[in-house]
Order: structure tokens, then C-alpha cells, then sequence
């Protein structure tokens, strides 16, 4: 995977802005994956188990990587699952489609390789995944797609670091958890910050409108109702910040204050949830 020369986007005058040109080079990266874009795009009315299947044969790649997924302690599987088809009976569509989305994020996040800020941040993208998917129970919000939302919610984010790996990463090196002044500093160096980057390119690739709320709105103001992925993600951000799961570098003065409604909804309290999220880390890190 390479990465774009690493010089931030800079104006001046007569010449492109900082955000022009920072939507040019967003644009000109590759997207996720077509297989996982496609089966995000379709409802599950839309879709049935063989057609699941040829769509994900279509890529080798991917169908080894969604197999490994799918036989590793991230999901917990029970038994072996021997193929994409036994895996789609045994887990059901939706739980499939996001161990599709999980295998083409690790893609693109490029995890094999690059630097610490990188890894900083699918990790934080992974554990918001799996924050929303428990928070979403009990908010009873559909589970599956809370996931796909949180796991999502940061690709901008990713894109930033590939484009300019140096500049970018510094700016998250210095970063504390829930950084009340990165959103500024990825503005003054970009012309838009991680959030915006994240919503145009889920819109660029024409996913579902879920998705891309989430990734626009997660750092908004936390709302007093959960009722959409979107809401649920948003909390799912602050507690992976709180658990020691941020993208920024740098350490607070002060612990991350945890919202009295989401202490009530994780099973076994907050240690537990940080040992739960620990563990399938790990396993996503063999799997790797």
C-alpha cells in the first residue's frame, strides 16, 4: 500500500485551498472493497444466502480473509466453519455482512504495516465497533448495523494517515483522548476535519445513509435518547476513548468522563468491558 507524498494540503494565494485539494487526493484513493459495498447497499429483503455467497467468491482474497474472520475468537465461533456458505447459515446474513466489512476495513486501514498512529487508530475504530455492538442491545438498536457503523465511523480518519502519514500522524501523536482541539488542528491542516473526510468518502461510495450519519456525527453533542446506529456510536466513541482505545498519542491530565447512562448499560461494569474488548483484540491481532 503507498501512501501520497506527505505534504499537507496548504493554500495560498491564487491556489487551491487546503480542502480542495484534500477532497482530490480523498477522492483519488481507492475504496473499501466492492464486494462489501455492494452487500452494504443491499437490504437483507434484497439478498439471499447463495447470491451472498457468489458475491463473495467474486474476491479470493476477501473470502479467505471472511473464513479466518469467521473461525477466530473475535466472533466467536463455536464450531469450524468450513466455507462462505456454511458460514452465512450458521451466522445469518447480516453477522456475515460484517465480517465482510471488518475484513475489507482491515484492508484498507492497512494493518499489517505502517505506524503506531495508524494502528491507534483501527484499533479505536475496532473497539468502537464492538462497544456499539453490546451498547446496541440494550438501546435496541439492530446490532449488526451499529457495528458496521462504529467500525466505519473513522475511515476518514485513515484515509488522512495514508495520504500523509507523517504530517497527520503527528497531529494524533499529541493528541489526548477525546482532544477537544484535534477537530481544529485537522481543519487548520486540511480544511476539514475526520469526521467530514469519513462522511464524503461513505457517501463517495454510495453507502447507506446510517453509515455515513454516523461517521458525520459522532463527535456532536451526545444525545439524551439512543435510538439509531448513528446515536449509538457516538457513545460507543467516548467509551473506547475512556477504556484506553483512543487514536490520539498522548496521555490526559484526567480520566475520560464515562456518561451515567452508559455505565448502566455495560454488562459487568467498565473493567469488564475493557477485558471484553481487550480479548477480541487480541484475537483480531492473531487473525492478523
Amino acid at each position: 500500500m503507498s501512501d501520497h507524498p506527505d505534504n499537507s494540503p496548504q493554500g495560498s494565494a491564487g491556489a487551491v485551498s487546503p480542502r480542495a485539494d484534500t477532497l482530490q487526493a480523498l477522492a483519488a484513493l481507492p475504496p473499501l472493497s466492492t464486494v462489501a459495498i455492494n452487500l452494504q447497499r443491499l437490504a437483507q429483503d434484497d439478498i439471499d444466502i447463495r447470491t451472498m455467497a457468489d458475491a463473495i467468491a467474486v474476491d479470493p482474497a476477501l473470502s479467505a480473509d471472511v473464513l479466518r474472520l469467521a473461525n477466530s475468537a473475535l466472533f466467536g465461533a463455536r464450531h469450524t466453519v468450513p466455507g462462505v456458505l456454511h458460514a452465512i447459515v450458521m451466522l445469518g446474513l447480516e453477522r456475515v455482512k460484517t465480517l465482510v466489512i471488518t475484513a475489507a476495513f482491515m484492508r484498507f486501514a492497512g494493518s499489517q504495516g505502517g505506524s503506531v498512529a495508524r494502528k491507534r487508530c483501527w484499533r479505536h475504530s475496532v473497539a468502537c465497533a464492538l462497544i456499539a455492538d453490546e451498547l446496541s442491545q440494550e438501546a435496541y438498536v439492530h446490532r449488526d448495523a451499529a457495528y458496521t457503523a462504529g467500525i466505519l465511523h473513522d475511515i476518514g480518519r485513515l484515509a488522512l494517515l495514508r495520504l500523509w502519514p507523517r504530517h497527520y500522524g503527528a497531529i494524533l501523536d499529541a493528541a489526548v483522548p477525546c482532544d477537544p482541539g484535534l477537530v481544529t488542528r485537522e481543519r487548520e491542516a486540511f480544511g476539514m476535519d475526520h469526521a467530514e473526510a469519513s462522511d464524503y468518502l461513505l457517501r463517495t461510495w454510495e453507502l447507506p445513509q446510517p453509515l455515513t450519519s454516523a461517521a458525520k456525527h459522532h463527535h456532536d453533542p451526545l444525545p439524551s435518547v439512543v435510538r439509531e446506529p448513528a446515536e449509538v456510536v457516538q457513545y460507543a466513541c467516548l467509551v473506547a476513548d475512556a477504556i484506553g482505545f483512543s487514536a490520539g498519542g498522548a496521555q490526559s491530565d484526567g480520566a475520560v468522563e464515562m456518561p451515567e447512562k452508559i455505565s448502566a448499560w455495560i454488562e459487568g461494569g467498565v473493567e469488564k468491558l475493557q477485558f471484553r474488548v481487550a480479548t477480541r483484540m487480541n484475537a483480531l491481532e492473531v487473525w492478523l
